[in-house]
């Protein structure tokens, strides 16, 4: 099994991290804490994180890509905007920057946000496990990921339904952390409500921060031609 070191394979933990991921879109509080209790030690929680990392990177260009062939004009004179789809656009993205974007953020994001809900933990005095975290962060931050990319194609044609798209998947994702969380912090009383209420307002940070950025490229890739 990925959880024990000694016997620690690359090919099952990566299977094991597939396994978590497809579990956490249909069933996430049973089989997908079935598949996350394999994931308690840093290796196998990296490996976990890092495949995650590169989805992320993956939909962010993807999204790039997207939001650069589709252009929308509007004219002055008939107050009408026109969409279309222009393929020689692609040759003006900037590839690199959009992978090493999606590799930084997606890292910074997950492992900040494990690390933050640790800290918390300790400070309320209740010892855990920080690769378990960092597992529950990274898969319940696919959903996000996978929806993230429907809003952003949406958003070329309409942007407020696609904002919408993305903010529930947003807050499913938000869910998952949430419960995954309760479950592995399990403290009593006021601690508890002190907790949770720091993890949701963490998620709902990290939340602002998404939908800001995507209403902003929807926007300016909306009037960024006009014409006559």
């Amino acid at each position: 099994m990925a959880t024990n070191k000694s016997s620690f394979d690359f090919k099952t933990t990566l299977k094991d991290s597939f396994d978590a991921m497809k579990a956490i879109f249909v069933k996430p509080a049973s089989k997908g804490a079935e598949k996350l209790s394999k994931f308690d030690d840093l290796k196998s929680a990296g490996v976990l994180a890092a495949f995650i990392v590169i989805i992320s990177t993956i939909i962010n260009l993807l999204t790039t890509m997207a939001s650069a062939i589709v252009t929308r004009t509007y004219s002055l004179t008939s107050g009408a905007i026109k969409t279309k789809i222009d393929w020689g656009n692609l040759n003006n993205v900037d590839y690199f920057k959009a992978i090493w974007q999606g590799l930084l953020y997606g890292a910074i994001a997950i492992a900040a946000i494990a690390g933050i809900i640790y800290i918390v933990a300790l400070v309320m005095k209740k010892t855990t496990n920080y690769a378990k975290l960092l597992s529950i962060v990274a898969v319940s931050y696919v959903p996000a990921l996978v929806v993230s990319l429907i809003g952003a194609i949406v958003s070329t044609f309409a942007p407020e339904v696609g904002l919408v798209i993305t903010a529930a998947g947003t807050i499913y994702s938000g869910a998952i952390i949430i419960s995954s969380v309760n479950k592995e912090v399990s403290l009593d009383g006021d601690k508890n409500i002190y907790f949770h209420s720091i993890v949701i307002i963490i998620i709902y940070i990290i939340a602002y921060i998404v939908l800001t950025n995507i209403l902003k490229t929807s926007l300016l890739g909306g009037l960024s031609s006009f014409g006559l």
